[in-house]
């Protein structure tokens, strides 16, 4: 079986990133860019927190220093998350999105999937 390079999940996180830049941002208050709130959801999901509340605490550091600084700078470097919102503001980020502008995300990896 050829092995498929584009399949890679820093390929794959990164192609993620590019259709999330180009979401519009929708309230212009925020501290926070619009790629560091959906690659923080896209991050909760996928590595299957039970909760945003257990995502916050697992970035922030409640529990353990050493974790959250190891956690912290493989969400830069691998998510390219600058800076990790609370569980609070991405709850309201979220309700601000229009789910159809995530559409694109998904529609590229299906078709990603399906070339290769």
């Amino acid at each position: 079986m050829k092995f498929r390079k584009k399949l890679l999940k820093p390929n794959i996180i990164g192609r993620i990133w590019g259709c999330f830049r180009l979401v519009p941002r929708p309230c212009r208050k925020s501290r926070y860019e619009v790629t560091d709130h959906l690659m923080s959801a896209f991050v909760a999901l996928q590595q299957k927190f039970s909760s945003l509340l257990g995502f916050d605490e697992a970035t922030r550091g409640r529990k353990r220093k050493v974790t959250s600084r190891r956690t912290r700078a493989n969400l830069r470097r691998l998510y390219r998350i600058k800076r990790v919102p609370s569980d609070s503001g991405l709850r309201k980020f979220l309700d601000r999105i229009n789910p159809i502008h995530l559409r694109s995300a998904f529609l590229e990896l299906f078709r990603m999937l399906q070339r290769n």
